[in-house]
């Protein structure tokens, strides 16, 4: 006990006297001159022990000894969720600016404050011209140019300040190849605070091996990869409490498991658009679709290195534009949503949801909300001739055929998010002479509707 107890003595006096505090599976002592928590492993602590500092370090006679004390330490300053709780915000030299409901605000430094990231430099700066001018360059020929802008404005603010996961959505970042993804990507990630960001691609946050990358994003603000593989995109339960900030579970390698409440927006890129066999509204509610259409292929315009030197010459500009962002963010309460973002994510779904694309190409709603009566269907069409139709449209695209419960549970959900407002989804009948409000366009399959 007095060797941990000498342990943390020497912790606070290295942090000017400010108390060291264990969470999230590791031990955090706090650095004045620039207004953050910084971790300190096990390696840094043993050496404390171990080593005279100044003739006030202390000498453990065994190895047990030193990790017992370690451990004990943790244990007297343990408070759980202690970054969890603490005010959404950054810092940056001279001061830290926090979100205070509606607005954003700054305030001198504090260890109240419970800040993991900082910038060296001070909260004043010009417009990041070459940024500015990069990010104009790029999306030239959209019509909703502004719009882009703004969304990448407010995502890079809502990661800087810890807000990412209250908006609940992660970019997609699609264009064909030498578009300017990984430049925007690139200078997002190297404006973030140092020791902010992770790279973690989707695929890896699969069973087993999952918890282990998820530990790498606790503290971060951003996860970003600027190229995602091709194929198919992970759907994990893990990907989604990330993304909307659900507590997860993680585990430092030859460590414990520890949970923490996530806080990193989400940007990947691609040159093609991943597959995905989630067809449920909460995993493509979750993303929002960055198209690239321009290409600098053989462009003499195009710059090799554009990120290092956007970031060598304006790093904290950047910086100092995400938190106007942040600010137009946390006022409106949404992210700006390029108009171009929604049709492309549908067309997204639709190739990869084959009951919505047979839905988008063979049916139509049914006019005629009552339903049918015996022997007068009305536009309404019998279960069995819709998942005939549906196997038909199946065979030809090349896609695999589910059965007819789950066809009918997807069509349902389908016909909830077409229906008008406040109207609730209903079928009529029971087994083959069920009837959904489904009228199909092909004139293969209409003749025999109502048989």
């Amino acid at each position: 006990m007095n060797l941990a107890r000498n342990l943390l003595a020497l912790l606070a006096r290295d942090s000017s006297g400010i108390d060291p505090v264990f969470d999230e599976g590791q031990m955090w002592k706090y650095v004045k001159t620039s207004g953050v928590w910084t971790p300190i492993d096990t390696i840094e602590m043993t050496k404390r022990l171990v080593q005279p500092g100044g003739g006030r370090g202390y000498l453990a006679g065994k190895a047990s000894d030193i990790r017992g004390a370690i451990e004990v330490a943790s244990m007297l300053v343990g408070q759980s969720g202690y970054f969890t709780a603490a005010p959404q915000g950054i810092a940056f030299s001279d001061r830290f600016f926090k979100v205070a409901r509606d607005k954003i605000v700054d305030l001198p430094h504090s260890p109240e404050h419970r800040a993991r990231q900082s910038y060296a430099c001070r909260s004043t700066a010009s417009p990041p011209k070459l940024w500015l001018q990069t990010l104009g360059e790029i999306f030239r020929d959209d019509a909703d140019v502004d719009d882009k802008v703004k969304l990448l404005q407010e995502f890079g603010g809502a990661c800087l300040f810890g807000l990412a996961t209250r908006y609940g959505k992660a970019i997609l970042c699609q264009g064909p190849g030498d578009d300017g993804k990984s430049t925007i990507i690139e200078t997002l990630i190297g404006a973030m605070p140092r020791g902010s960001t992770s790279n973690v691609r989707p695929e890896l946050l699969e069973a087993r091996k999952g918890e282990y990358y998820a530990a790498s994003m606790m503290g971060k603000r951003l996860n970003a990869v600027a190229e995602l593989p091709g194929g198919k995109l992970a759907e994990t339960a893990m990907l989604k409490q990330l993304i909307t900030g659900d507590q997860c579970s993680a585990r430092h390698p030859s460590g414990r498991v520890v949970f923490f409440s996530p806080a990193a927006g989400h940007i990947y890129g691609c040159n093609e658009l991943p597959r995905s066999a989630d067809a449920s509204e909460g995993f493509w509610r979750r993303w929002i679709l960055l198209t690239f259409n321009r290409s600098f292929t053989n462009d003499p315009k195009r710059r090799v290195g554009l990120f290092e030197e956007i970031l060598k010459r304006e790093a904290s500009n950047v910086a100092v534009w995400l938190i106007e962002g942040a600010r137009r963010l946390v006022a409106q309460g949404k992210y700006t949503t390029p108009a171009s973002s929604e049709p492309a994510k549908e067309e997204w779904r639709v190739e990869n949801d084959v009951v919505l694309a047979f839905f988008r190409e063979k049916c139509a709603l049914a006019l005629s909300p009552g339903g049918p009566r015996v022997g007068t269907p009305g536009d309404w069409t019998r279960a069995s001739i819709v998942y005939d139709a549906y196997r038909d449209y199946a065979a030809r695209t090349g896609h695999g055929v589910m059965g007819q419960n789950l066809f009918c549970q997807r069509l349902a959900r389908i016909l909830a998010a077409e229906l008008p407002h406040g109207e609730q989804v209903r079928d009529v009948g029971s087994g083959r002479g069920k009837f959904y409000r489904v009228k199909l366009v092909d004139p293969r399959w209409t003749a025999g509707r109502s048989n």
